[in-house]
């Protein structure tokens, strides 16, 4: 199976140097699960780790530490967008990633408990029961998500 090391060494875009910032803990990893309420994607968790809670250039996913602000934080984001009062009505069990520079979200569907979850978009203009009525899966998983986004599917 492919890993995030594979795929982000195969960009010309990127270069995955030591990280500058601390990548998760388990620790960090343990209270963002728990926070939200389900178990992430071990592909996107060795994203995590591999980037250190750094940024690629035109690529921005949320992170699970290092964020300097709340904005760029997994668990403050999904939490603050799941609700009522200050939300955009993220369902439970679906986790926001990254934003897809249009406005929606890029989100894991764990709803249905998936090690291996595929990736839907989230749109924040309409409501809960539109959204969850309307998932249809973009990519079947991370790595396919971060492979398209970096544009290296024609390469492969």
């Amino acid at each position: 199976m492919i890993s995030p090391r594979q795929i982000l060494a195969r960009s010309v875009r990127v270069s995955v140097p030591e990280p500058r910032l601390a990548p998760p803990t388990e620790l960090d990893l343990l209270r963002a699960e728990q926070a939200l309420g389900c178990r992430l994607p071990e592909a996107f968790i060795e994203f995590q780790k591999l980037m250190g809670g750094r940024a690629l250039p035109g690529l921005d996913v949320l992170r699970l530490a290092g964020a300097s602000d709340e904005s760029s934080s997994l668990v403050e984001s999904n939490l603050r967008w799941r609700s009522p009062r200050h939300g955009f009505g993220l369902a439970a069990g679906v986790v926001a990633f990254a934003p897809d520079g249009a406005g929606d979200f890029f989100c894991f569907d764990l709803r249905d408990g998936s090690a291996d979850p595929e990736v839907v978009l989230w749109d924040p203009s309409v409501g809960t029961d539109e959204n969850l009525a309307d998932l249809r899966p973009l990519h079947a998983n991370f790595l396919d998500w971060l492979e398209a986004e970096l544009d290296l599917s024609a390469v492969a």
